[in-house]
C-alpha cells in the first residue's frame, strides 16, 4: 500500500510522511524522528533548510548565543539527514 493512502499515515507539509501518527511518542518533534519518511519532492527544500539553519547557527554563535546556536545546528543536521534519506528512501 502506498504511504499516501495508508489511514495510519499523515503527511506533514514541508517535512514528509509519518507512517503511524497514532503510535508516535514524539509528537511535534518530526524533523528529528527516524520514523519520518522524507518526500522526494522536497529534496531541494531539505537542503535549503539545512543551509539556512547552519547559517543561523553561525550567526548566533558569533553573537554569543550558544544555546540558540546549538538548537539551530541540530535543525540543520535534521534537515540534512532528511535530504540524504530522501535521495535513497524518500516517497
Amino acid at each position: 500500500m502506498k504511504i499516501e493512502n495508508d489511514p495510519e499515515a499523515h503527511e506533514l507539509p514541508g517535512y514528509g510522511f509519518c507512517p503511524d501518527v497514532n503510535s508516535c511518542g514524539n509528537h511535534f518533534v518530526c524533523i528529528g524522528c527516524n520514523m519520518l519518511l522524507p518526500s522526494k519532492k522536497l529534496i531541494s527544500y531539505y537542503l535549503n533548510q539545512a543551509i539556512v539553519w547552519h547559517r543561523k547557527s553561525e550567526t548566533q554563535d558569533e553573537l554569543g548565543e550558544r544555546v540558540k546556536s546549538n538548537d539551530s545546528m541540530a535543525r540543520a543536521s535534521y534537515f540534512y539527514s532528511l535530504y540524504e534519506r530522501a535521495q535513497s528512501e524518500g516517497v
